[in-house]
């Protein structure tokens, strides 16, 4: 029960008799007095603006929240909400139909998701501005910040494609020029991934790197996943192969890399232009399928999958540009996110030439990266320089952050997130992760296997804080020094300077756990990985809508668990988990107890949907956790006059679930399906049984 004040006054006569005018005023004064009373406490409560040492009292009552973040959110609700829409009909309608991309390079995500990833970017500046003031380390973050954002000169301009021309040359991909003899696509395309964080086709990591073989070691394993700019990159700008006249937009990059050259023919650029069309499509349909399909298995067998690639050309291309590795042999294994990524680079390999290939690699490079020496070349891709000018910012933000990654990243969370910050986000996603380790250990359909699950689940990592977040600015300035040069004075330099020293720390062994480090420039935020049994979590996530440091428990739980509790699911959901090339599951995993239970879940969906994963168990997962953090802690002050703090919560997940018309296939998650199950949200919205979101037939998984 929350403490209440009581605030009753009881009148007693004084003495054995009074008459009865004297009785009924000195009631109207006691009633007056009760009135200012309540009118100065009720004002009291009214203007203070967080929660005092009195209110505390008051826990769990209906006391405004008035933060900057509860304010914004409160706007957000009251603008997105479309109320023309019964909630307890369609609740889909009623928190998603109003929303609307927050900018075409951000439209590829939920609303949520490129909500925050539109807030990054518009405060980068900003919070990078901030950090500079405050660490040392951080000043020089933004001096690259800032040159990168000023137009260069003719002079500079030709003095930094220069540089970006050579680099290409010790990449293996000059251009306009024509291949280099004896260069490999394949060995380009590992070496460019593993070595340069640049995922031309894909990405790809070290698991595991075991220098010693001995009867008992496991050998190395390499990672291998769906490249990251592709989806930025038709969002952030026009398909170039689309564009009305490719020939101008071509020669828009090759005039200023060359000098007196004849133009190429139209036919070898409608050429260039076919090519790109084909790789890009192929490989944009990978990222974007829903069901995924790992598979881990042994380099042996790689011609299983890439008929057109031989085994022996893996393996000696990988031997050559996995650096700080040694040398990979057959039984090394190796893990990829989605088979369908091995199918496509057979075909494009079968498709295209050598020639073709690594032309098209170059081409590709030069359009991500030639505004770093010269960014009027952002015009390129774009209608206006006003839509140029705004993209800027994000080109800029991007190449930061990829350039000093680690650095940048530390930088960033020591300032913004400061150890009690820090702290609470922990006791959030902790509790999260407990919450669904409890409920699975307690489900009825299951036998004892269950535990393994939980044991898994008690198991995972998250990735969220850079190691060195809580160092010292002399301590960062001491390690990562190396990475400035005082000499580089334009953007392209710092950048290529950069690079080349995170080039030569990946060869060390102490640097590989950077591979997998969460990305701010590319969705989703959250992401479990299998075998790593990890939850990647970018600190961009961290931005409104998404979250606010001084919001509610409904909005951080219905937000950010609700969306840590959709990658936990994951981690129970079969689906997910590599097989081997028999079709077995890698990972280990409970009795066929679990899975008739989890089946027979399944098939209470049907025929609607064919999974309960990942939107109703992870609901589940996270109202549990929000009240378990309301019975321990008081639900606080709450976000809406209009809305109750669990009606906030279901607003808060669906929105997370919001799909925008451009939002990607494998990011889509269906708010109606998650809470049409889930008896708690009908109570909350006063649903009626029999409606179409409290149903008479609800799917749980663990409740």
């Amino acid at each position: 029960m929350p403490n209440i004040v009581n605030l009753t006054q009881v009148v007693r006569p004084r003495g054995q008799r009074h008459h009865n005018r004297a009785n009924c005023n000195a009631a109207l004064i006691v009633v007056a007095a009760t009135t200012i009373f309540l009118a100065m406490l009720a004002l009291f409560f009214y203007f203070t603006p967080q929660e005092s040492h009195f209110q505390s009292l008051f826990r769990g009552s209906s006391f405004p929240c008035r933060t900057v973040g509860c304010h914004y959110y409160d706007e957000i609700m009251t603008f997105t909400v479309n109320t023309s829409v019964d909630p307890c009909e369609d609740f889909e309608a009623y928190a998603c139909s109003s929303w609307a991309p927050a900018a075409e390079a951000h439209s590829y995500g939920s609303a949520s998701m490129g909500g925050a990833m539109g807030s990054w970017y518009e405060r980068f500046p900003q919070e990078l501005a901030a950090a500079s003031r405050h660490r040392r380390v951080g000043k020089k973050l933004g001096d690259a910040f800032s040159s990168c954002m000023r137009l260069t000169s003719r002079e500079d301009t030709k003095t930094g494609i220069i540089e970006l021309k050579d680099f290409m040359r010790e990449l293996r991909i000059p251009w306009p020029e024509g291949p280099l003899a004896g260069a490999e696509p394949l060995g380009v395309l590992l070496d460019l991934a593993f070595n340069w964080r640049v995922d031309a086709w894909f990405h790809a990591a070290i698991h595991r790197c075991s220098q010693v073989r001995t009867a008992d070691a496991r050998g190395k394993h390499l990672l291998l996943g769906a490249g990251t700019p592709f989806v930025p990159r038709f969002g952030t700008q026009r398909e170039p192969y689309a564009l009305s006249s490719y020939v101008m937009y071509w020669n828009s990059f090759y005039n200023p890399f060359t000098t007196g050259k004849p133009r190429r023919s139209k036919e070898y650029v409608d050429r260039i232009a076919k090519i790109e069309g084909s790789i890009f499509a192929r490989l944009t349909q990978v990222v974007k399928e829903k069901a995924n399909r790992p598979v881990q298995f042994q380099w042996r067998h790689i011609e299983n999958f890439t008929a057109n690639i031989p085994m022996s050309r893996w393996i000696s291309q990988l031997s050559n540009n996995v650096k700080g590795c040694g040398e990979l042999v057959l039984t090394d294994s190796v893990t990829v996110w989605d088979r369908s990524l091995l199918e496509a680079v057979n075909e494009m390999f079968a498709n295209y030439t050598r020639e073709e290939l690594l032309e098209h690699i170059a081409w590709t490079f030069v359009q991500v990266y030639a505004p770093l020496a010269d960014r009027r070349l952002l015009l390129a891709g774009h209608d206006d320089n006003r839509r140029a000018a705004e993209h800027r910012y994000i080109f800029c933000a991007t190449q930061v952050e990829l350039a000093y990654e680690w650095l940048f990243a530390s930088v960033y969370a020591s300032y913004h997130y400061g150890p009690d910050r820090q702290k609470v986000i922990n006791e959030l996603l902790t509790r999260v992760k407990q919450v669904a380790v409890d409920k699975i250990s307690d489900v009825p359909w299951a036998d004892d296997s269950k535990q393994t699950i939980a044991g898994h689940i008690r198991n995972v990592t998250v990735v969220l804080w850079p190691n060195s977040s809580s160092y010292t600015d002399d301590e960062l300035s001491d390690v990562y020094d190396t990475f400035f040069e005082h000499k580089n004075h334009l953007f392209v330099q710092k950048w290529i300077w950069a690079m080349k020293k995170w080039h030569i720390f990946r060869k060390e062994l102490n640097y590989t756990h950077i591979d997998e480090y969460p990305k701010s420039y590319v969705l989703p935020y959250f992401k479990y990985r299998h075998g790593l049994n990890t939850v990647l979590i970018s600190l961009a996530a961290f931005s409104k809508p998404w979250y606010f440091t001084d919001g509610t428990k409904a909005m951080s739980y219905g937000s950010i668990g609700f969306s840590f509790a959709s990658e936990l699911a994951k981690a129970f959901d079969a689906s997910g988990v590599p097989v081997d090339l028999k079709g077995d599951l890698t990972e280990a995993w409970p009795s066929s107890g679990w899975e008739a239970g989890s089946n027979a879940k399944a098939s209470c969906l049907h025929p609607l949907s064919s999974t309960p994963f990942p939107e109703i168990p992870a609901l589940e997962v996270a109202y549990s956790a929000f009240k378990s953090s309301v019975k321990d802690e008081g639900s606080g002050p709450r976000v809406s006059n209009t809305l109750s703090e669990e009606q906030v919560f279901f607003l808060s997940a669906c929105f997370a679930m919001c799909q925008l018309p451009q939002t990607t296939n494998s990011y889509r998650l269906y708010c109606n399906k998650a809470v049409s199950n889930f008896v708690p949200f009908g109570r909350a919205f006063g649903c009626q049984l029999g409606t179409a979101m409290n149903p008479v037939k609800k799917c749980s998984f663990l409740d």
